[in-house]
């Protein structure tokens, strides 16, 4: 078996590699400002501050499975969801989100819920 000596390349013939000093000022310059742009990205709120729980948040909140949730979705039972592209969330407050949801399936006896079901 025969052994070849590494390659060496020529990176003269590499445009980017050895290009114009202006041309790697202005390279430079596009860096910077895409640097400062993912410095302007919102950071995502601490939880206390969040207006909605993840569909994981309420299952874990709740103490039942995810796919209880995504069963109660698609039944139309369950608290109010909105969607954001893929992903689903729960407002925690306002008009049925999931504190009122909770407050309203609040009950003092077991006849009680049998008489407003």
């Amino acid at each position: 078996m025969k052994i070849h000596p590494p390659l060496h390349l020529n990176l003269t013939n590499y445009p980017l590699l050895n290009s114009h000093p202006r041309q790697t000022q202005s390279m430079n310059n596009l860096a910077s400002k895409s640097t400062q742009r993912t410095e302007q990205l919102p950071q995502a709120l601490p939880p206390a501050e969040r207006r909605y729980l993840s569909e994981a948040e309420l299952a874990n909140r709740w103490g039942i499975a995810p796919k209880t949730l995504q069963r109660w979705r698609n039944l139309g039972t369950g608290p109010m969801f909105a969607k954001f592209s893929k992903r689903v969330g729960y407002p925690l407050e306002g008009q049925g989100g999931v504190v009122e949801f909770e407050q309203g399936i609040l009950y003092r006896s077991t006849s009680e819920r049998q008489r407003n079901a």
